[in-house]
Protein backbone atom coordinates (compact mmCIF):
# COMPACT_ATOMS: atom_id res chain seq x y z
CA UNK A 1 0.00 0.00 0.00
CA UNK A 2 1.48 3.28 -1.13
CA UNK A 3 -0.02 7.12 0.70
CA UNK A 4 0.66 10.28 -0.77
CA UNK A 5 -0.46 13.33 1.01
CA UNK A 6 -0.94 16.94 0.04
CA UNK A 7 -1.20 19.65 2.64
CA UNK A 8 -2.47 23.29 0.81
CA UNK A 9 -2.64 26.39 3.32
CA UNK A 10 -5.16 28.51 2.06
CA UNK A 11 -7.69 25.71 0.37
CA UNK A 12 -9.76 23.22 1.65
CA UNK A 13 -10.48 20.30 -0.91
CA UNK A 14 -13.75 19.61 -2.47
CA UNK A 15 -15.12 16.95 -3.95
CA UNK A 16 -14.86 18.67 -7.34
CA UNK A 17 -11.01 18.72 -7.00
CA UNK A 18 -10.98 14.95 -5.88
CA UNK A 19 -12.93 14.20 -9.02
CA UNK A 20 -10.06 16.84 -10.81
CA UNK A 21 -7.65 14.53 -9.89
CA UNK A 22 -8.72 11.03 -10.52
CA UNK A 23 -8.84 12.27 -14.14
CA UNK A 24 -5.32 11.87 -14.71
CA UNK A 25 -6.50 7.96 -14.28
CA UNK A 26 -8.67 8.28 -17.14
CA UNK A 27 -9.42 4.80 -16.93
CA UNK A 28 -10.92 4.68 -13.54
CA UNK A 29 -12.99 7.54 -13.82
CA UNK A 30 -16.15 5.94 -14.85
CA UNK A 31 -16.24 3.35 -12.38
CA UNK A 32 -15.39 5.06 -9.20
CA UNK A 33 -17.41 5.05 -6.29
CA UNK A 34 -17.86 7.31 -2.84
CA UNK A 35 -16.19 6.01 0.13
CA UNK A 36 -15.41 7.19 3.98
CA UNK A 37 -12.53 6.19 5.54
CA UNK A 38 -11.78 7.31 9.10
CA UNK A 39 -12.14 11.22 9.10
CA UNK A 40 -12.10 10.91 4.85
CA UNK A 41 -14.52 10.96 2.31
CA UNK A 42 -13.46 10.49 -1.26
CA UNK A 43 -13.64 8.26 -4.53
CA UNK A 44 -12.63 4.82 -4.84
CA UNK A 45 -11.99 2.11 -6.92
CA UNK A 46 -11.18 -1.63 -7.27
CA UNK A 47 -10.38 -3.27 -10.07
CA UNK A 48 -8.70 -6.31 -11.98
CA UNK A 49 -6.43 -5.52 -14.66
CA UNK A 50 -4.09 -7.79 -16.45
CA UNK A 51 -1.52 -6.69 -14.27
CA UNK A 52 -3.10 -7.54 -10.87
CA UNK A 53 -5.50 -6.30 -8.87
CA UNK A 54 -5.70 -2.79 -7.38
CA UNK A 55 -7.68 -0.20 -5.51
CA UNK A 56 -7.20 3.36 -5.73
CA UNK A 57 -8.58 6.16 -3.51
CA UNK A 58 -8.82 10.21 -3.80
CA UNK A 59 -9.27 11.20 0.08
CA UNK A 60 -9.94 14.63 1.54
CA UNK A 61 -10.40 15.92 4.95
CA UNK A 62 -10.46 19.88 4.80
CA UNK A 63 -7.05 21.08 3.36
CA UNK A 64 -5.81 17.54 2.86
CA UNK A 65 -5.96 15.40 0.36
CA UNK A 66 -4.10 11.18 0.05
CA UNK A 67 -4.40 9.41 -2.94
CA UNK A 68 -3.74 5.66 -1.91
CA UNK A 69 -2.85 2.26 -4.18
CA UNK A 70 -2.64 -0.71 -2.90
CA UNK A 71 -2.08 -3.78 -5.80
CA UNK A 72 -1.69 -7.46 -5.38
CA UNK A 73 -1.24 -10.45 -8.12
CA UNK A 74 -4.62 -11.38 -9.60
CA UNK A 75 -4.71 -14.63 -8.03
CA UNK A 76 -4.33 -12.94 -4.39
CA UNK A 77 -7.53 -10.52 -4.82
CA UNK A 78 -9.27 -10.05 -1.93
CA UNK A 79 -6.75 -12.16 0.45
CA UNK A 80 -5.69 -8.84 2.30
CA UNK A 81 -8.88 -6.37 1.88
CA UNK A 82 -9.87 -6.30 5.36
CA UNK A 83 -6.11 -5.20 6.27
CA UNK A 84 -6.13 -2.71 3.46
CA UNK A 85 -9.59 -1.60 5.17
CA UNK A 86 -8.44 -1.62 8.68
CA UNK A 87 -5.78 0.85 7.95
CA UNK A 88 -8.00 3.33 5.76
CA UNK A 89 -10.20 3.51 8.44
CA UNK A 90 -7.69 4.32 11.17
CA UNK A 91 -7.03 7.30 9.17
CA UNK A 92 -6.99 10.89 11.15
CA UNK A 93 -5.84 14.07 11.02
CA UNK A 94 -3.31 15.10 13.81
CA UNK A 95 -4.20 18.93 14.62
CA UNK A 96 -1.26 20.47 16.21
CA UNK A 97 0.72 19.09 13.77
CA UNK A 98 -1.36 20.28 10.77
CA UNK A 99 -1.86 23.75 12.39
CA UNK A 100 2.11 24.16 13.30
CA UNK A 101 2.56 23.27 9.63
CA UNK A 102 0.19 25.44 7.80
CA UNK A 103 -2.02 23.13 6.90
CA UNK A 104 -5.02 23.38 8.01
CA UNK A 105 -7.06 26.97 7.82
Amino acid sequence: MTISGYGFRDKEITGEDLEDFSLDDSKVVSSTHKVSYGQFVGLGIRKPTATGYWRRYWLRARSVLLFVTYNCKLEDEGLEDHDVDRILRSLALNESVSQREGLLN
